[in-house]
């Protein structure tokens, strides 16, 4: 499974190796589901840094104002 300790961007790339993996047509069943579940594991967490950040996003309103949602855990 997926280091609950990786960046965004090794997330991302790590991904990307998990998608390669699944092209290759020699690739068991098993093998392929295998990576199904350590693909969605993988989105799953990378949606929960997203969610995050969105979080602690700092926004403006229409005056100019600032507001920083900040919910730490």
């Amino acid at each position: 499974m997926a280091e609950n300790k990786m960046t965004i961007e090794e997330s991302f790339d790590k991904l990307q190796e998990i998608v390669d993996t699944m092209d290759d047509p020699d690739i068991s069943l098993e093998d392929a589901f295998a990576k199904y579940k350590e693909g969605v594991s993988l989105v799953k967490q990378c949606n929960d840094m997203i969610d995050k950040v969105e979080k602690e996003v700092k926004m403006i309103s229409e005056n100019g104002d600032t507001t920083e949602f900040n919910l730490k855990d």
